[in-house]
């Protein structure tokens, strides 16, 4: 009996700690969600046959002028907006893999990750929508390649969104040779993913 009465005590001690962690909240986490995702950036997913590493790094705002009206000209809304990322903004807890990364792309003949669309999906991106697939190119060592984006996209503000996506790659579409180490016994795999959130607003 005595020991059912203290099992009885230590169940009320649980809960009672497991209700006031629910209510005790730290104030970094207070914040609206939203606040907290209407944050640009960019995370490379990849992996080895050996073990798996991310690449992630800061993206500025993209600002663009209001669209104008309907009979604004063709070659206006056809022209491409080209967003770079420093290749050597990228972060990693392993410095080798960031090394290795530098290296593989060429960051010092390409210090930068181009991606091109067009002004009229980003224009469409600012109106009421919520999914939106576009074509985006992108460059990487000095080799493009056209991708078919699916994207989700929240209001931040009143004149800005944030676009979320993932995206399938592989470093064979840039003619880069996935690398081997460890005379083969480490392997990188061809295909990687990237995940990006990029915040769009009217300038």
């Amino acid at each position: 009996m005595k020991t059912l009465k203290n099992s009885g005590a230590v169940a009320l001690v649980m809960i009672w700690f497991i209700v006031m962690t629910a209510f005790v909240v730290p104030s970094d986490q207070k914040k609206p969600a939203k606040a907290l995702s209407c944050k640009p950036g960019i995370a490379v997913l990849g992996s080895t046959n050996v073990n798996q590493f991310e690449l992630r790094n800061n993206l500025s705002v993209i600002s663009i002028k209001p669209c104008g009206r309907s009979s604004d000209s063709t070659a206006l809304k056809s022209k491409k907006y080209w967003y770079e990322i420093p290749v050597k903004n990228f972060k990693t807890t392993h410095n080798q893999i960031y090394k290795d990364f530098l290296s593989l792309i060429k960051a010092e003949e390409y210090p930068h990750i181009r991606i091109g669309i067009t002004l009229a999906d980003l224009h469409r991106m600012l109106g009421k929508t919520t999914q939106i697939s576009f074509s985006v190119d992108v460059s990487l060592a000095g080799n493009t390649n056209t991708y078919l984006v699916n994207c989700a996209i929240s209001s931040c503000t009143d004149r800005s969104v944030i676009v979320t996506g993932l995206q399938k790659m592989k470093l064979s579409d840039f003619s880069i040779l996935p690398p081997e180490k460890f005379r083969g016994l480490v392997k990188v795999s061809d295909e990687f993913l990237v995940n990006f959130d990029f915040v769009l607003t009217v300038a």
